[in-house]
């Protein structure tokens, strides 16, 4: 048989030409095959001729898709060689500001070394010159005192009766004169060089911002802060929970925003752990924690309170000296060792990788929890009279934010001091300060912190600068009624449980009527 040097022949039937194709294992077969290993009905069977129009097709428009990433890709490469270029630009630049910076510096001290030495040598030699008139009023002084010895000694050695009468009188006025007279003093006074203190920092020179990004600096990019867009009125844009049905909320207290974007909701009244979408706000799962030990209480039951979430678990305080630890499934994993007191607060600690701090009732200690080793690392000693229910972290891991019934503190973690932030008076009055919450960074870092409203001071969420502790402004009055936690989503909101339900806020400038 001769064969046709376009035709392709089956590996399985060597007799058999390629004269279909296979859309289910996508390859060409032969009549043969048909039959038993690609039959027609369920795998799809066409021509080969037809078979690859519609191959060439796919295959055209992959290639279209290809060159279009090909294209971003190489305008990717050459946006990093131009930045590669820039960088290198701002190093020398860099260097040079550097340079200026050290002469400037150099400068500087070469002429306050200068000044100092002309002050110390017109200091010296003003004390010279006293120091020498002085000598001179003594030499006077002295030569007089010998002038007297000596007419003194010539006399008492005189055998005329006469001269000693007749000298006498002025003699003597002239010896009781000189002895009386009181030797001149004179002193220098002190004189010393005292060096400069050193100062706060270890630079002389300045500092470089803009370090290699870290876990931290992610995160913090991630909220980023925008002092314009957060400066605008405040809408509600969601409410949570309140809708009959498997999702509704009785007594929402602690709330996190999960690794998806999802809002994570504890409830103490229904014992539940409940998680919504943050686009829709349908709830998505729900959590029954009654499984908790409950060797705690008598009623039995447990009273998930503040929650944060670490390493795709969820770390629950229910009011008991246990920590428990919750997958992303809703199961229980383990609880940690007894703590000394009560947990009344939890948030991240400095290492959020590993650390927790822990707020305990009755006491003004906050612990420094380490989760990898489930062990205490150390004790942060507030000296407050508060109890704090509420944590929240600075950006530059640096002070704690903290509230109680009645006070919002901040406390610095270098030296344990404590600074208390207070509204003013004719603008709020705290009462019941409850969830607290840090966003932005630097000059620009803000704590909100919500305030049940009791009695006088208005219901709502309250904003204070971190850096000045003023008062900024109140975010909302008008649609909440005790809200007790805080947190904030990505893309700019701030999320808050209000009893019953949980509610959405954002800038109205991020809203769309």
């Amino acid at each position: 048989m001769v064969r046709k040097s376009k035709e392709h022949y089956c590996s399985q039937h060597p007799n058999q030409v390629l004269w279909f194709y296979c859309n289910r294992c996508e390859i060409p077969v032969c009549r043969d095959c048909t039959v038993m290993e690609h039959p027609t009905a369920s795998h799809g069977l066409v021509k080969l001729d037809e078979a690859t129009v519609d191959l060439r097709k796919d295959i055209e428009k992959w290639v279209k898709t290809c060159k279009v990433a090909k294209n971003e890709v190489d305008e990717a490469l050459g946006e990093a060689l131009e930045m590669k270029l820039i960088l290198g630009s701002r190093l020398a630049a860099m260097y040079d500001a550097i340079d200026v910076s050290t002469r400037k510096l150099k400068d500087k001290v070469k002429k306050e070394e200068s000044d100092l030495k002309k002050t110390v040598s017109d200091t010296i030699s003003a004390r010279e010159k006293a120091v020498s008139a002085h000598e001179d009023d003594l030499q006077l002084l002295s030569s007089r005192l010998n002038t007297a010895l000596q007419m003194a000694g010539q006399l008492s050695s005189e055998e005329s009766d006469y001269v000693v009468a007749s000298s006498y009188k002025s003699l003597r006025s002239s010896l009781i004169r000189l002895a009386r007279m009181k030797t001149p003093v004179v002193q220098i006074g002190e004189i010393k060089f005292v060096e400069q203190p050193k100062p706060k920092t270890t630079s002389l020179i300045g500092r470089v911002t803009g370090h290699p990004l870290t876990r931290r600096d992610r995160w913090i990019s991630a909220h980023r802060w925008n002092k314009t867009k957060w400066g605008e009125p405040w809408k509600m844009v969601m409410k949570l929970g309140d809708a009959k049905g498997e999702g509704k909320l009785k007594d929402a207290r602690g709330v996190a925003i999960n690794d998806d974007g999802d809002i994570v909701v504890t409830d103490v009244d229904c014992e539940r752990l409940y998680v919504y979408g943050s686009q829709d706000g349908k709830v998505k799962k729900v959590y029954n924690t009654e499984f908790l030990f409950n060797d705690d209480y008598q009623e039995g039951k447990s009273f998930p309170n503040s929650i944060v979430i670490w390493k795709g678990l969820y770390l629950i305080s229910d009011q008991s000296i246990y920590l428990k630890y919750y997958n992303t499934d809703g199961y229980f994993v383990k609880r940690s060792p007894k703590f000394p007191n009560k947990i009344s607060a939890i948030c991240l600690g400095p290492n959020r990788d590993s650390q927790l701090l822990v707020g305990l009732v009755y006491t003004t200690t906050i612990v420094v929890y380490n989760l990898d080793t489930n062990s205490e690392e150390s004790r942060i000693d507030v000296g407050l009279s508060f109890t704090p229910y509420f944590l929240a972290l600075s950006a530059d891991d640096r002070k704690i934010v903290g509230t109680d019934s009645l006070h919002c503190a901040i406390i610095d973690l270098k030296d344990s001091s404590v600074c208390m932030v207070t509204p003013p008076k004719d603008v709020i009055s705290f009462w019941a300060p409850r969830g607290i919450g840090i966003i932005g960074e630097g000059e620009d870092e803000e704590i909100f912190v919500c305030s049940s409203g009791f009695r006088v001071s208005p219901k709502g969420v309250h904003r204070f600068s971190l850096a000045t502790k003023a008062y900024v402004s109140c975010v909302n009055t008008k649609d909440l009624k005790s809200p007790v936690d805080i947190a904030f989503t990505a893309d700019g909101k701030i999320v808050v449980t209000d009893t019953d339900s949980v509610k959405v806020f954002a800038p109205s400038n991020l809203t769309s009527d």
